[in-house]
């Protein structure tokens, strides 16, 4: 069966610095339309173009964003875990409920630390990222370790990130766990803007 090829649409979408979706020069309220549009986000292998991916029956479409310049989607709750990677090793977790009502389980190797203390997540399938909301961080309160640095460098992107990967069944104290440092990013490096000569 031969995969159909989906046609390209731009219906003049985007997301803000402030993480809100619009339609031309609406905010887009509505939750459920927010919820589908979130679901079936995508972003290309060059990071270069974000599209929301629509199937009608046998017709594939993907609608361009014209613009991402800020997170697209919002970790509404994590929970630290173990899970199995493809080569059978266990290996640390996170197991994100997103604002799009979706569940998803992803390596916590992921998680980066972005300017002013924001951390994000690439959902890896779909090369998205997502941010930690309030509820997420104070969910992770528990499992975070940070340090601020010797007082030469206050700049918050500096701050040193750890996460606490529990050990099993035991209880939760520094002997019995191990850590998972989390890596820095560019926050400009998420976000895209549509090539003005794309069709």
């Amino acid at each position: 069966m031969t995969e159909t090829k989906a046609r390209r649409t731009k219906p003049g979408i985007h997301v803000d610095a402030a993480d809100r979706w619009w339609f031309g020069p609406n905010q887009i309220v509505n939750p459920d339309v927010l919820k589908y549009f979130k679901a079936n986000l995508r972003r290309d292998r060059e990071g270069e173009e974000y599209y929301i991916v629509n199937r009608f029956g046998e017709l594939l479409e993907h609608a361009s964003l014209d613009r991402v310049s800020g997170f697209p989607l919002i970790v509404e709750t994590v929970l630290v875990s173990t899970g199995t990677n493809a080569g059978g090793e266990t290996i640390p977790t996170l197991d994100l409920r997103l604002d799009s009502r979706q569940n998803i389980s992803v390596p916590a190797d992921g998680l980066t630390v972005y300017d002013e203390h924001t951390l994000g997540i690439l959902l890896p399938e779909r090369l998205v990222p997502a941010r930690l909301g309030p509820l997420a961080m104070a969910s992770l309160a528990d499992f975070l370790d940070i340090s601020e640095g010797d007082g030469e460098n206050e700049s918050p992107a500096e701050a040193e990130y750890r996460l606490m990967i529990p050990a099993g069944d035991a209880e939760t104290s520094s002997e019995n766990q191990s850590w998972l440092d989390i890596k820095h990013g560019e926050r400009d490096q998420l976000f895209a803007e549509a090539s003005a000569s794309d069709d």
